[in-house]
């Protein structure tokens, strides 16, 4: 889970709300706020529930001082026309409610997010962007399932439950965070999701079949409006990647050329591990080299073990491999939980 404000807030108040004495009026007054469409008084509450006033008054005070009931309004009371306040569910209680499997609150969280992201999308129109795969259904399902729904929660926290502002704010900060992503920044906030994962310790595929904000970079990349912010995220980035690419190559070269000789480490270095690379040429050198991460089989499905007499190359699928790559590589081709099925030898001996 990343950490937010908002999920630290909650495991503080899960030890206030849900234990003790007052934790089956604190659920009870937090249910009946949340499948009732207006806001309540005090009194409705108390009667609705069957709960003594003071009990309600007590609970709504302590409920609205950590931040999960607000008031929405106020109507004058029937006999001295004092205003009478209503209460409802604040953004945050909202939230809360959607990690509290009892309160049933994520079908609500749900509806209110998904009617956010339909009107963003219409405004955008990014359910017309064209991707080479397919990026935005994905994005969307993954947006609208459970789990993808409480990771967006625990990412962003109670704001996008606050409005249609709100929310809307939030996608276009997950355009650039998707964008970000696409340009390879490390950014904490955004769960690893769509990865590969060590399940029961075995390498398997994790639910999502692809990471969200990497399809959501993807879309962003290819629309008339957000590709303007790709095309300048490249141009400033260019520099630093040439840099990064330069030295990448030195490393390369370094190390292949203890087993390869220099003049084909030169050449490998400078050329696509993958036959469908479409990538432009400055990088492919700091590419092949995190082919040499111990944990690259698993993010990538390949890995390139560099021994004093060969080098080895790991890999999924041996037919999306470079033939240049193959020349000189022996490969092994591996098999779901990371075992070996066969080996393939290198199509030309070095001397």
């Amino acid at each position: 889970m990343v950490v937010t404000i908002d999920t630290i807030q909650h495991t503080v108040m899960n030890q206030l709300l849900f234990t003790g004495k007052d934790k089956s009026n604190n659920r009870e007054i937090l249910k009946l706020l949340l499948r009732t469409p207006k806001p309540l008084s005090r009194l409705t509450i108390s009667r609705g529930l069957g709960m003594k006033k003071t009990t309600v008054h007590d609970r709504i005070d302590s409920l609205s001082k950590l931040g999960l009931v607000e008031k929405k309004d106020e109507v004058p009371a029937k006999k001295n026309k004092q205003p009478v306040p209503l209460w409802g569910l604040a953004p945050f209680g909202l939230w809360v409610t959607a990690h509290e499997p009892i309160l049933l609150g994520i079908e609500k969280c749900r509806r209110t997010i998904m009617d956010h992201w339909t009107k963003f999308t219409e405004i955008y129109g990014l359910d017309k962007v064209r991707t080479e795969e397919p990026a935005y259904q994905p994005f969307t399902n993954w947006l609208e399932s459970n789990e993808g729904l409480l990771e967006f929660l625990d990412t962003f926290g109670s704001w996008p439950l606050a409005g249609e502002i709100a929310a809307f704010g939030t996608f276009r900060q997950m355009i650039d965070l998707g964008l970000l992503r696409r340009h390879g920044a490390l950014l904490p906030i955004l769960p690893a999701v769509g990865e590969i994962e060590c399940n029961l310790g075995e390498w398997v595929m994790s639910a999502g079949p692809k990471n969200p904000y990497l399809a959501l970079g993807e879309i962003a990349s290819k629309h008339e409006t957000f590709g303007k912010l790709d095309s300048v995220l490249r141009k400033v980035n260019a520099p630093i990647f040439k840099y990064y690419d330069k030295v990448a190559y030195e490393e390369l070269v370094e190390k292949l050329s203890v087993p390869l000789g220099k003049a084909i480490a030169t050449k490998l270095a400078v050329t696509p591990f993958y036959t469908d690379r479409k990538m432009p040429d400055i990088g492919i050198s700091l590419e092949n080299l995190a082919f040499l991460s111990p944990d690259s089989l698993f993010d990538s499905g390949t890995r390139i073990t560099i021994k004093a007499d060969k080098v080895s190359v790991e890999t999924f699928d041996p037919d999306e491999i470079n033939a240049e790559w193959k020349e000189y590589c022996e490969l092994h081709v591996i098999k779901d939980a990371g075992k070996s099925i066969r080996t393939i030898s290198p199509r030309k001996v070095v001397e």
